[in-house]
């Protein structure tokens, strides 16, 4: 099924619930938002949620190349083991069937099956994607079709080719401006972070720099064994993207 299909069949009301409780959405805009203004901000999303949904089922059928994959796992947070996410990605359809039945990887390797981020295609083409059967079965239409709408977020830059040209022509132009002037005077994150803890350490007092300094301790402290969790909750996480992808076939 493509995903024009998916949200022509998708509960839009059944999918903003499957948003919201996957997603914070109050974060993005205002932490500092009142009751009333976070039902505001709701309402203006659910708008923009169920727009972008209109809009992706009205293009052309059209061919595309790849297979969209939304895959629920881990986090890998090792201060909330049970936190999971969805995993919205493409592959090469033609790739993905042919590495398919042997052992392959998705991180490194030399069967490694190469992975595609949606952000940045154009809606034509996301639209006439084939998504894979097993997600869906998995977790439902309403599910697939929020994991996929909080991958492309930005509803509005979708609204016309202008709104979208003009957004990324500004990214660019700021990025390529940074870049110049950190070229100029480079700093590396660790120094950035040193300045900022810094002034950040100016208005606290006694007892909050205490307790600061016991908990850099004890973050160092566990830095290793953090790690090492990471790095094996990756390999977990690998495995059963991989065991999810096969079944698929």
């Amino acid at each position: 099924m493509k995903v024009k299909e998916l949200f022509q069949k998708v509960n839009k009301e059944d999918m903003f619930l499957s948003f919201i409780r996957r997603y914070d959405i109050i974060e993005s805009y205002d932490h500092r938002a009142s009751v009333a203004q976070e039902v505001e901000i709701y309402k203006y999303f659910k708008d923009k949620l169920f727009g972008f949904a209109d809009r992706i089922t009205s293009y052309e059928d059209n061919t595309t190349k790849d297979i969209l994959f939304v895959i629920d796992v881990p986090a890998c947070d090792f201060e909330d083991k049970q936190k999971r996410v969805f995993e919205v990605f493409l592959l090469d359809k033609k790739e993905y069937l042919e590495k398919c039945v042997k052992d392959f990887t998705l991180w490194s390797g030399t069967e490694n099956i190469k992975r595609y981020a949606l952000f940045g295609l154009d809606l034509e083409n996301i639209a006439n994607i084939e998504v894979a059967n097993k997600s869906i079965e998995e977790y439902g239409v309403e599910a697939v079709c929020a994991a996929i709408s909080h991958e492309l977020q930005t509803f509005e830059f979708y609204e016309n080719k202008k709104a979208k040209k003009a957004f990324f022509d500004g990214l660019t132009k700021t990025i390529k401006e940074n870049e110049e002037e950190n070229y100029k005077n480079c700093k590396s994150a660790d120094e950035v972070f040193k300045e900022l803890k810094k002034e950040f350490a100016k208005n606290l007092t006694e007892d909050e720099k205490k307790y600061f300094e016991e908990q850099d301790k004890f973050e160092n402290n566990i830095s290793k064994i953090k790690e090492k969790w990471i790095f094996e909750e990756f390999k977990r996480k690998e495995k059963i993207m991989i065991d999810f992808i096969k079944i698929n076939k």
